[in-house]
């Protein structure tokens, strides 16, 4: 009869969710560990886990001064950015807040190119956004 060894499960911690996940590990029908597969995710328990706010990007003056403002698509954010404070712009530029968020929803070259604007005045840096967003 042959022992089968207990292989110790893995977590790794997701600070965006606050959630821990199990690694899950195959192995083959002679016993031998293989590689890692995916993550296992506890069984859900009805309702989508992603909401359309969840990749919205909130607009601040600065850190403790909100605007009230948020987008959830490019296309919003395109129809926004005329109307948005000039603060506002500036502190999200400076932050890297804009190529943090397009490389979340996926516009990578977006992304990239957003990263190569200079910040010169404000009502430039709308300007070349804009342009961007083309």
């Amino acid at each position: 009869m042959q022992q089968q060894s207990v292989v110790p499960r893995k977590r790794i911690h997701n600070p965006r969710t606050g959630k821990y996940y199990a690694l899950r590990v195959r192995s083959s029908s002679k016993g031998r560990r293989g590689t890692i597969k995916g993550l296992w995710k506890p069984p859900k328990k009805g309702g989508s886990p992603l909401h359309p706010s969840d990749k919205s990007f909130y607009f601040y003056r600065d850190y403790d001064e909100p605007l009230g403002v948020s987008v959830q698509s490019l296309k919003e954010f395109k129809e926004e950015l005329p109307h948005l404070d000039a603060q506002s712009l500036e502190f999200h530029f400076v932050r890297g807040d804009f190529e943090a968020w397009l490389q979340y929803m996926g516009a990578t070259r977006l992304a990239q190119r957003v990263g190569e604007i200079e910040l010169e005045t404000c009502e430039h840096l709308r300007e070349q956004l804009l342009q961007a967003l083309q």
